[in-house]
């Protein structure tokens, strides 16, 4: 569990979300002339790098619709649509498979569309991509592909990448959002990017947030669960140290005559350890050939809800039971070298 959290930590998700903040397209920042005004005054500031806009949060699903081409009317796929800037792919860093994010911002209409690897290979298209038609069942009526981009995971790691066709937009509705890339200074961009809404949309209340952050939150549950369970894990291997400290004190306990005998009759102090130690290497073997499958089904189970995962590899079972034999030892070795030092004359005495 604690390989899959690094690696929703650390995946390539194809597109950059660090140091950057949002805030939501509300108020007067639905209007694509005030948000204008917006990006050519934040700009001016050398701790801002970039501002794009966008319909929704990228973790979140935008409404979506039906596509399709001319050549295959019957072949409709259902994917998101999403409406941004003229920046965003900039912004974000996204990489293009084939063409360029090149809409006419001049033009009110929306005549052309950029769209993901994987809707073009639902649409079942041919490279190049770029000059082809895809239906946009939002906007009613046939969009030229300018662009196609590589795929990239803007959802939870649970979730495959889905179609997706990207247009201009002609405004915002509120669950839009500001992206701003930070640089420099992020305490003097933040006062900024504060000071210029509370003066041009002072009825919303000022918010921020950073994408990385949001990111990190689709995995609460995971993270959480996994504490949980290393906390627990530490609480179960003490009470069975515990256990097995018992049982060996015990163990040495009824045996300090036959050990006073051995040692009597030449053995060594590593052969009475080897005596005392084995049956709870025995034990500990046996309980690692019984988990070892059961965990494996289990956390086999568990990878499968995502669509993305890390690798079950086997070394993460041979640490674990390596693990539970070196605690066992170091538990009952410490009562079971008390017991093979003895002096034998002592140990003879006892009974």
């Amino acid at each position: 569990m604690q390989k899959q959290v690094n690696f929703f930590k650390t995946k390539q998700l194809g597109f950059d979300k660090e140091n950057m903040v949002y805030i939501h397209t509300t108020g007067e920042f639905n209007n694509l002339q005030n948000l204008k005004q917006l990006k050519e005054q934040l700009l001016n500031n050398l701790n801002i790098k970039g501002i794009a806009f966008q319909s929704c949060l990228p973790s979140e699903f935008e409404i979506g619709g039906s596509m399709y081409t001319q050549e295959n009317p019957d072949n409709r796929v259902h994917g998101e649509m999403v409406e941004i800037s003229e920046d965003y792919f900039n912004v974000m860093k996204i990489k293009f498979l084939e063409g360029e994010h090149n809409f006419d911002y001049s033009n009110s209409t929306i005549q052309d569309c950029i769209i993901n690897e994987t809707a073009a290979k639902q649409l079942r298209l041919n490279p190049p991509y770029t000059g082809q038609t895809v239906f946009d069942l939002n906007e009613n009526k046939y969009l030229t592909i300018k662009g196609v981009i590589k795929d990239i995971n803007t959802k939870s790691l649970d979730q495959e990448v889905k179609p997706c066709l990207y247009t201009k937009a002609n405004f915002y509705p509120d669950n839009g959002i500001i992206l701003f890339k930070l640089t420099g200074n992020y305490e003097a961009a933040i006062y900024s990017i504060r000071d210029y809404c509370m003066k041009n949309n002072g009825k919303i209340p000022f918010e921020y947030q950073f994408l990385d952050q949001t990111y990190d939150g689709l995995y609460k549950s995971e993270i959480r669960t996994q504490k949980m369970l290393g906390w627990f894990s530490i609480i179960s291997i003490i009470l069975t140290s515990m256990g097995l400290l018992a049982m060996v004190y015990f163990i040495t306990q009824n045996r300090t005559k036959e050990i006073g005998i051995r040692k009597v009759n030449g053995a060594r102090i590593s052969e009475v350890l080897i005596m005392l130690n084995k049956d709870f290497v025995k034990w500990v073997v046996t309980a690692f050939v019984i988990a070892c499958p059961i965990a494996y089904y289990a956390m086999n189970k568990w990878l499968e809800s995502f669509a993305y995962k890390t690798d079950l590899s086997w070394w993460i079972f041979a640490l674990a039971g390596l693990l539970a034999l070196g605690i066992a030892l170091l538990t009952v070795s410490w009562q079971s070298w008390k017991a093979a030092t003895r002096n034998p004359v002592e140990s003879l005495r006892y009974e």
